[in-house]
């Protein structure tokens, strides 16, 4: 990749580096397969664009429009329209290839067909989709939506087909509606967490990837023209700027820990082993803890040393949308090895503490989020003269010392900055305010398109509707339906539900039948007609009601799934829907 002022000159660059890079090829037993070389020239310029080619030896490379690399299709003007098509016809295959395993009348049940679709059909259709896609938000002082409206929109409508095969719903349900009850969250709602994702990770690289420095620049300046994709990414999640900074390599293969650490079997043997270290006069026990409590994070350590004084340290973290109780545990640690140092205990230590991730992180050092207090962490220790054993002890199991430092966390935690206690100058990381943690934003970020779809549904005639009888909103819990259904079970209860089903009343408003009514008592054959009211279904309906032992209503049999069982011999004895 060159770049340069005119296509002519990074022809010249490109000739300069394959010189070097045959020559290189040569004396180290390495040949390139020059024929399958791709050449683009990436400009928006019309005038100055000119498709010459590379000579390299005697074999030309001709320019092209496009190029393909690591499955992303670079297009010439990098408007990625080419790249769009080709993951919407990879997802449309995946569709409808699992159009062959299932109908509404026949076929997989749900659970395995949505399976198929979250963990097949989405990663081939969203695959490199961040890269060209432009969250979607409102223009400032206007109604009209500004991003990638148009990519979205045309996901939605393969995801439409998709909660179509998983729900047993008929052609003419809402999307909305199927999409509810398949749990799968609308198409632009899960897009924009993808780039929420995309801009956390960009912002949380080291200043020694390639990206850091452009990615620092445009998550600062919001340029008037020439914006690339990265300048639109903070603009939209501007949250993600103040990311935590995690390293992909933090230490060598060879390094192992400068302290012992065990995490017990059981919580009986954990109990047993801070007995017994607590037990000894000659290790100064130190009980960490990190506590989210009230929306907010707090962290503390308390230890009690040999001449009876008590020690205690508390550090209030932030708000649990920017941290996350694994970091509160981690300066925890920290706090544990400060009280060491200003308790100048000579013997050695030992921090107890019940989170077992972050003894393991502190063992490993992964390049995880929270990297930077591993790090401090072991900063800290390399400071302390002192033996150091860290161990894990059963929380919420009556331990005095763990108590006491889960009480001091909360204190931390609801007491904002205020509650900090002084701290030795050696923690230079905890004397400013903590960069945002990358695994709380990506966690508050699903929260907030739980929510926003949470309100696009009550907000929808669908779910004004739907409120009739059931009043929850988007969950897992509406999965509960179809768990355990065969296909023909669960298209019946989402007909049911939606009011998309072969009754005259619904069949006669899409011009299906010529009469609405119930041809038994001749009034409009509904859903609630159907269930509770129809002379026709009078004996199957008495069955149903000793069944169930309750007063029959459409809030009992259409909301809740414990009843469902109950609903389906109740349709099975009607016979009035020979296909289920």
């Amino acid at each position: 990749l060159v770049e340069s002022a005119s296509i002519t000159e990074n022809l010249q660059q490109l000739s300069k580096l394959m010189e070097k890079s045959l020559a290189w090829s040569e004396t180290h037993a390495c040949k390139f397969d020059i024929k399958k070389f791709q050449l683009v020239h990436f400009t928006r310029n019309e005038r100055r664009y000119d498709a010459a080619p590379l000579q390299i030896g005697q074999i030309t490379v001709s320019a092209s429009e496009t190029a393909t690399y690591l499955g992303l299709i670079l297009d010439r003007k990098l408007r990625w329209r080419q790249q769009v098509e080709k993951a919407i016809g990879k997802g449309t295959a995946a569709v409808l290839a699992t159009c062959r395993l299932t109908r509404p009348a026949f076929g997989m049940p749900p659970q395995f067909v949505r399976s198929i679709y979250v963990s097949v059909v989405l990663p081939k259709a969203l695959y490199g989709v961040s890269v060209c896609y432009e969250p979607i938000r409102q223009r400032e002082g206007s109604t009209r939506m500004k991003g990638s409206v148009g990519t979205a929109t045309r996901l939605a409508r393969l995801q439409r087909t998709a909660t179509r095969l998983i729900t047993g719903a008929l052609k003419t349900t809402a999307t909305d509606a199927m999409e509810f009850h398949a749990f799968i969250p609308p198409m632009r709602l899960r897009l924009n967490q993808m780039a929420h994702s995309a801009a956390v990770r960009l912002a949380s690289l080291p200043p020694s990837h390639p990206l850091s420095k452009h990615v620092n620049w445009c998550s600062t300046h919001y340029v008037r023209h020439h914006r690339t994709p990265i300048h639109e990414l903070f603009n939209a999640f501007p949250e993600a700027c103040d990311t935590e900074t995690i390293h992909a390599t933090p230490i060598r293969r060879t390094w192992v820990p400068d302290f012992s650490w065990r995490i017990a079997d059981s919580t009986e043997k954990g109990i047993e082993e801070a007995e017994a270290l607590q037990r000894d006069t000659s290790t100064l026990v130190v009980y960490s803890d990190g506590s989210g409590y009230e929306e907010h994070v707090g962290a503390a350590a308390i230890a009690r040393d040999c001449r009876g004084k008590l020690h205690t340290r508390r550090f209030h973290l932030g708000p649990a949308s920017n941290h996350t109780v694994f970091e509160g545990e981690l300066v925890g640690t920290i706090l544990a090895l400060d009280i060491a140092r200003a308790a100048r205990h000579s013997g050695p230590v030992a921090i107890l503490l019940d989170n077992q991730a972050a003894i393991t992180a502190l063992a490993t050092r992964p390049n995880n989020p929270g990297q930077y207090l591993v790090r401090t962490f072991h900063d800290q220790l390399a400071k302390l003269s002192s033996t150091v054993h860290v161990a894990w002890v059963p929380g919420h199991k009556d331990v005095e010392g763990n108590e006491m430092a889960d009480s001091e966390a909360k204190t931390a935690a609801t007491g904002g900055a205020s509650s900090n206690t002084p701290l030795t100058r050696a923690i230079r990381t905890l004397k400013h305010q903590l960069p945002a943690s990358a695994a709380a934003l990506r966690a508050q970020e699903k929260t907030s398109m739980r929510g926003r779809w949470s309100k696009q549904w009550a907000d929808s005639r669908r779910g004004v509707k739907q409120r009739r009888f059931d009043t929850r909103p988007p969950g897992r819990t509406v999965l509960r339906f179809y768990k355990d259904r065969s296909r023909q079970s669960a298209s019946i209860i989402t007909q049911l539900r939606t009011g998309h089903i072969g009754l005259n009343a619904f069949l006669h408003r899409i011009h299906a039948v010529d009469s609405p009514n119930c041809p038994r008592c001749g009034t409009p054959e509904t859903v609630s007609h159907f269930l509770l009211s129809c002379p026709r279904f009078r004996d199957a309906r008495h069955i149903l009601r000793t069944t169930l032992k309750k007063p029959l209503s459409l809030r009992l049999l259409l909301g809740s799934p414990a009843h469902t069982s109950s609903l389906l011999q109740f349709i099975q004895s009607t016979k009035r829907f020979p296909l289920y």
